[in-house]
């Protein structure tokens, strides 16, 4: 007898593997990075580094800045709009004295408005114990903000803006608890870095429009309930769309700003970006003759800052005179968004 090994089946043929999507091609502001791998700065060479990232990183962005936004209700149940008029107007004041940069103004600004947006409504909070937690603000945003906020010493700091009245060791004690209330996640992005990102296409319009988005920005502050009613890549994409409305910019900087902020987020800003707009020329009219007196202090403040011949004397810059004239802009964003393909930052 010969033996026959058993005839074995054929093995099944795996079916095929699912296609793999094709990757969205990079944005156009991840190819502007991507461009500057030969710049002769050193700074825009390490921005160049994170071109292939930047379109993943700017998304989060937008969703960390809705994660942790305040809530402007709960921030003016605890500190009226007097008491947060006169701390903006301090801030705006004490870093202009010393030097500070726009950056960490707004992530003083930020911190303080996110742990007011924490606290318990109606909590009692006394003169020495809201002192504590504004240097202390201060303190978080010079520490987390960039170098040039950190040349002197945080004691020193705390010394001369307290006048020697609040010691170090208390803002390091008052430091543990806004950590706990902030569950420890400090760095949020701020209006300011949104308006930053969505002005590096834009700088060939100029210093001077440049300036204006800066006085939009800081005047945006003043009316908590204004400033956290839209996302913030939508308020920075309106701040941007009114300064260059105010210069005249062609249509195609409008086109360029739509395109950078649908990477943020295209249903937020294509669905709310005209709106705010409206919005914001509301609060710059309002604000070229405000009577309350919580708020003339501070508007006063920001506007004389942005009054200087060092930036372009912006604050008397007139706003649209009235809804009809944000006609010619709102239609422009209207073609820009309509042009640009659904779920798409490119």
């Amino acid at each position: 007898l010969v033996f026959q090994p058993p005839v074995q089946a054929p093995a099944p043929v795996p079916p095929p593997p699912p296609p793999v999507p094709a990757a969205a091609p990079p944005s156009a502001i991840s190819r502007h990075l991507a461009s500057l791998q030969r710049a002769e700065s050193i700074q825009l060479r390490a921005n160049a580094a994170v071109a292939e990232a930047s379109d993943s990183v700017l998304t989060c962005m937008h969703q960390d800045a809705e994660r942790f936004k305040p809530v402007a209700e709960r921030i003016l149940r605890g500190t009226p709009h007097t008491e947060r008029c006169e701390t903006l107007d301090w801030l705006l004041q004490a870093f202009d004295i010393m030097r500070f940069s726009d950056g960490a103004l707004a992530g003083a600004v930020l911190i303080l408005d996110r742990y007011g947006s924490s606290g318990p409504a109606n909590a009692e909070v006394t003169n020495a114990a809201s002192q504590r937690t504004l240097l202390t603000a201060v303190c978080l945003a010079l520490k987390f903000g960039s170098r040039e906020d950190s040349q002197l010493p945080l004691a020193r700091v705390i010394s001369h803006l307290s006048r020697d009245a609040i010691r170090f060791d208390e803002v390091c004690q008052t430091e543990a608890g806004i950590l706990q209330s902030l569950d420890f996640c400090v760095e949020t992005p701020s209006l300011h870095q949104f308006v930053e990102t969505l002005g590096m296409r834009l700088s060939r319009y100029g210093r001077r429009c440049r300036y204006l988005a800066n006085f939009l920005l800081q005047l945006s502050y003043v009316d908590a309930t204004f400033c956290y009613r839209f996302a913030h890549s939508v308020l920075a994409a309106a701040i941007w769309a009114l300064a260059l409305s105010s210069i005249q910019a062609p249509a195609q900087a409008f086109r360029t700003l739509v395109e950078d902020a649908f990477v943020f987020s295209p249903s937020a800003v294509g669905g709310t970006l005209l709106e705010c707009c409206m919005g914001l020329r509301e609060v710059w009219a309002w604000s070229q003759s405000v009577q309350d007196p919580a708020f003339a202090s501070v508007v006063q403040r920001v506007r004389m800052k942005f009054a200087t011949p060092q930036r372009e004397r912006v604050s008397y810059i007139p706003p649209p005179a009235n809804a009809m004239a944000m006609d010619p802009m709102l239609l422009l964003l209207s073609r820009a968004i309509a042009s640009m393909p659904a779920g798409s930052g490119a």
